[in-house]
């Protein structure tokens, strides 16, 4: 049916997101270490190598099973994996650039603007844009009353939780870290999301990760904790 195809299209896009998505914390700290060095602030390349590869092989075991699941059960054909692959690259360009530029921005008005302020200002800022989102998804899915579903307190009760815990709380630690970290360490930060997102995804499913999984969840974790030594002992050295 036109519903599980288009169900089946969905997993192609988030597949070939999750394994884009694995690259962020990586492409994050090279540019960042880069634009570090031309102001003679930068990492040592040899220093970076090991943990940075440590992240990458916990991202690929992370992404593994899921995406060898796909490759297994889709019938859908080749171009919308691609299309997928075309628009997780396009995210992954914009997740690279947003935390480096919120963190230097952040950084250069240290003392002028409070990280819980920005998190408002980006809030106001997005907020025409989901209006028009909501009137426009209100009105293609039968009205108000059909789009909050059968039960509407708890889908209610549900967004508010989001927009205010998930959304404005969690967006106000990511500025406070990033307002004091340097950018290459700050954008290895991104780890912990897919890290909780695949335990809440397990907590839903009342399944255990696989091995896999669980050794890509440690691998992430050790190689964080390497960066930031690296990162430690740099700044004792400046």
């Amino acid at each position: 049916t036109a519903e599980l195809r288009g169900l089946e299209r969905e997993k192609k896009f988030r597949q070939a997101d999750a394994a884009f998505t694995a690259v962020i914390p990586i492409s994050v700290a090279i540019v960042a270490n880069l634009s570090a060095a031309r102001i003679g602030h930068g990492v040592a390349w040899g220093k970076l190598v090991l943990p940075l590869s440590v992240v990458g092989a916990g991202m690929v075991c992370l992404n593994w099973t899921e995406f060898a699941y796909f490759l297994q059960t889709s019938s859908e054909p080749p171009s919308g994996f691609w299309l997928g692959v075309f628009y997780a690259f396009l995210s992954l360009l914009v997740w690279t650039w947003y935390p480096l530029s919120n963190a230097e921005w952040l950084i250069r008005h240290r003392g002028k603007m409070s990280p819980m302020f920005w998190t408002a200002a980006q809030g106001a800022g997005a907020l025409p844009a989901s209006l028009i989102g909501l009137v426009w998804y209100v009105w293609n899915d039968g009205g108000i009353m059909h789009a909050l579903g059968e039960t509407p307190e708890k889908f209610s009760a549900g967004v508010v939780f989001l927009g205010l815990v998930c959304s404005w709380l969690a967006i106000c630690f990511w500025n406070a870290m990033s307002q004091r970290l340097p950018r290459a360490l700050g954008g290895q930060m991104i780890i912990f999301e897919t890290i909780f997102a695949v335990i809440y995804a397990h907590i839903m499913r009342e399944q255990m990760p696989t091995a896999l999984m669980s050794i890509g969840m440690v691998l992430l974790l050790v190689g964080v904790f390497m960066s930031v030594r690296v990162f430690q002992h740099h700044s004792k050295n400046i």
